[in-house]
């Protein structure tokens, strides 16, 4: 077998192997590249140029990539770059990946390669995030093992990409040269180990760049899931320059092995590290190691629910943060690993989301201009922070969104019992009545067609303009009824949808709070003054009474379309007959000269 999982001490050679003993890894995955063709089970070929999403590979090259170029014989696997026309590409070459099928978080990744020689060959051996959970490329990351460029045929380069989205992209790396000759004489071993807090970089056992958390501030941190391996030859683009007249093709990039090692003691417990107070099912896990045995341990108030003794196990939450542990035995080997839980509000209400200090939720990307250290517009009680964030909504999109990661919503059933409730203070100079939307998503499933990975969905409306004023979000709707509460890695905010608003918001302390600790309850949602909706859940008719005179009223559905002005007269109750109205959660907005309150409804079946 080409893959396999072999979990005997590591015999190496070099400066590693006293290092690879006393940290007792174990080789967990390889293809040492036996028989005549490619292992599919382990690797799946990308075919093409990158059209139409990413022409060019984002990089201007200038190859198609086709599984043709890919040969496996003699015990290596070879990927070979031509000068072969296809479409409007000049060249032809391979590149493969372990995507959708193996990946890992912490390791030791090496491969034993013979580089290909000539101006514009790029051969690179590197790794991607199997899911982007902090955002588009490169906010979740991408790790270069190794990556050789024509013109520097003795040098090698180890890098990582990371910080905000394109253009402002960040990379920091190192490189290591021969002392003699070029990489396309010989074969070589370079590898990565890494760490939960460390990337070391190697050529031949040799030790030559190291990243730490500290390396990339001001930005975070982003290399803590699993990725993924790729293997490719690229020709030409904007890092290796292009082929000339002194490129001779074909060229080849020749594979010995491919082999993945784990530490048991660096290995990582994966799951959320923050979590709501009385989050169920919260699902956390190691690397498998064959022949060992799994020990789960969940703090006071926590209990393991179900995996013990395998490689996940699910977690109940109480009211306390707290370590989960897990001791994974093995022959020759035990370690305990330990990771530390945090965990929202555990005094009725915690903040996600400041723009001083406070940060449990990552940026990702925006449809308008965002800032998030904009001055304070105007700081009054309600808001006295010095920094805030300001968002201007792009007028050419309808549905502008705003996206976070979602690690604090471990268990979005909290949020749709009404048990924890999301609040944020605003600033807009939108007019009272301007519509927020929060949403609660699993990224992947959402970039399907709509209702897919859209779990929850939440709103409020403004009631001031130029003005700091707290909202508070009412669960409406779940889209996706069949999407686990337990799924979510996405948070959006969505401000005026459905608009072609080019207002300005200002927003800060996105927080979450105990529904028991708000005196006031979550009715009504919002409002000036108080007042009071009957029956509700309703059927054909609907009252409403207040302490002003109501001078204008709406009906809403639950996504926030106006379904109905209703008639008003000068009073301070006011009675509605709804004949035939579908059933479902609706919104009943009444204006008064206090400004604007707003109450959650729910319409059932006439009988």
């Amino acid at each position: 077998m080409k893959i396999f999982h072999k979990f005997s001490c590591v015999a190496l050679f070099g400066a590693w192997a006293a290092s690879a003993q006393a940290q007792c890894y174990r080789l967990v995955w390889a293809d040492e590249f036996e028989g005549t063709e490619l292992d599919t089970s382990a690797w799946s070929y990308q075919i093409g140029n990158g059209c139409p999403s990413l022409c060019g590979w984002g990089n201007d090259e200038q190859q198609w990539y086709q599984p043709d170029n890919l040969e496996v014989s003699g015990g290596t696997m070879k990927i070979t770059a031509r000068q072969q026309t296809v479409g409007t590409n000049p060249y032809t070459s391979t590149r493969i990946r372990t995507f959708d099928k193996v990946h890992w978080t912490t390791g030791r990744f090496e491969a034993r390669m013979k580089m290909p020689a000539g101006q514009g060959l790029w051969p690179a051996f590197w790794m991607l995030p199997e899911e982007s959970h902090y955002g588009t490329w490169p906010m979740s990351g991408e790790i270069d093992i190794m990556e050789m460029i024509g013109s520097q045929p003795a040098t090698t380069y180890g890098t990582i990409h990371y910080g905000p989205a394109f253009p402002a992209n960040q990379y920091t790396g190192n490189t290591t040269t021969l002392p003699s000759g070029i990489l396309a004489d010989d074969f070589h071993e370079f590898a990565v180990e890494w760490e939960a807090e460390e990337l070391r970089w190697y050529m031949d056992g040799v030790l030559y760049h190291t990243m730490r958390p500290e390396d990339l501030a001001p930005y975070p941190w982003r290399f803590n899931r699993d990725f993924y391996l790729i293997l490719n030859v690229a020709v030409g683009g904007f890092f290796p320059g292009y082929p000339d007249a002194s490129t001779v093709f074909p060229q080849v990039l020749e594979v010995d092995y491919v082999r993945v090692y784990q530490d048991v003691n660096t290995t990582m417990i994966s799951g959320p590290a923050l979590v709501s107070p009385g989050s169920e099912d919260v699902r956390y896990y190691v690397q498998p190691v064959e022949g060992a045995t799994y020990t789960w341990s969940a703090p006071s108030g926590a209990s393991i629910v179900s995996g013990q003794g395998t490689t996940a196990a699910s977690v109940n939450w109480g009211k306390t943060p707290g370590s989960l542990e897990v001791t994974v035995a093995s022959p020759g080997c035990t370690a305990t690993l330990t990771r530390s839980i945090a965990m929202l509000q555990p005094n009725c209400s915690d903040t996600l989301l400041n723009f001083e200090d406070r940060a449990l939720v990552s940026w990702i990307s925006s449809d308008g201009v965002y800032e998030d250290d904009d001055t304070n517009p105007a700081p009054d009680a309600v808001n006295s922070s010095s920094t805030v964030a300001r968002y201007e909504r792009n007028p050419s999109v309808s549905y502008n969104v705003l996206r976070y990661t979602a690690d604090g919503f471990s268990d979005a059933g909290l949020f749709k019992r009404d048990t924890l409730v999301l609040e944020m203070d605003v600033y807009t100079n939108a007019p009272a009545g301007a519509q927020i939307t929060l949403q609660l998503e699993n990224m992947q499933l959402a970039a399907l067609s709509y209702p897919s990975g859209r779990n929850s969905v939440y709103q409020a409306f403004t009631t001031k303009t130029n003005a700091w004023e707290t909202m508070r979000f009412a669960f409406t709707m779940a889209p996706d009824g069949l999407l686990a509460d337990n799924r979510i890695n996405q948070f959006l905010i969505l401000f005026q949808p459905a608009t072609s608003s080019s207002n300005v918001f200002w927003f800060d302390n996105l927080r979450v709070s105990d529904a028991s600790c708000l005196a006031s309850g979550l009715e009504p949602v919002s409002g000036e003054q108080g007042g009071s909706v009957w029956p509700n859940p309703f059927q054909s008719s609907l009252n409403w009474s207040g302490s002003a005179t109501a001078q204008e009223a709406l009906l809403l559905d639950a996504s926030g379309r106006l379904v109905q002005t209703l008639p008003v007269e000068p009073a301070s109750q006011l009675s509605w007959s709804l004949p035939g109205l579908p059933t479902g959660a609706y919104w009943l907005r009444v204006r008064t000269e206090a400004g604007w309150s707003t109450y959650s409804l729910t319409n059932t079946p006439s009988r």
